[in-house]
């Protein structure tokens, strides 16, 4: 089967992936394919890998990392991540301009995604992955060279729902409420 060359990164968690035996261990888990940084004291893994696809190869690198033995383990794919109304027009090759109008509905076909951060707020953020979504039916040439890189937004979606709720939810005190956000999710509440 052919291979892609997939260009993605991993937020990391869990241990100091800049000491010496973390990295050792990362690097040789995932066979060198490992390029591990620290920005903000949170801790990235990039990857420039080769696969038959996208999803199999993202799953593959976070069973790798999580499988080292040295505690680290995937908080989320960067490829999803909040970005602003600036950000979004440099990425669809747009003026902050035209993308206001998007968002306000003055021009295009309207229904541009809401805005994740809490209504009113000065600087609002939106989902790339729920951007690119509203885009390939409007737009798609704006956002073809992110599909070429990432072709699934729904996937990292999900992949990055999975990894948050499986954070969060061991910890929720309440047993019931545990058992139940478990069952709406259909995943085990004994995560």
């Amino acid at each position: 089967m052919t291979q892609t060359e997939w260009d993605f990164t991993l937020i990391l968690s869990g241990a100091d992936v800049m000491d010496d035996a973390v990295g050792d261990a990362l690097f040789e888990a995932t066979d060198g394919d490992i390029n591990l940084s620290v920005r903000d004291n949170v801790s990235f893994a990039n990857f420039i890998r080769a696969g038959e696809s996208f999803q199999r190869t993202v799953l593959d690198a976070i069973h790798e990392i999580e499988s080292a033995g040295v505690g680290v383990v995937v908080l989320r794919s960067q490829t999803d991540e909040l970005v602003t109304l600036s950000e979004i027009a440099d990425r669809t090759k747009r003026t902050p301009e035209s993308i206001r109008l998007l968002v306000s509905g003055e021009r295009g076909p309207g229904n541009f995604p809401g805005a994740e951060s809490r209504p009113g707020a000065r600087n609002r953020l939106w989902r790339w992955g729920t951007a690119v979504e509203w885009f390939q039916s409007y737009d798609p040439e704006a956002v073809a060279d992110y599909l070429a890189s990432v072709p699934d937004p729904e996937f990292v979606a999900a992949l990055n729902a999975a990894l948050e709720l499986r954070q969060h939810l061991p910890k929720v005190a309440n047993e019931e409420a545990r058992i139940e956000v478990g069952h709406l999710t259909g995943l085990s509440a004994a995560m």
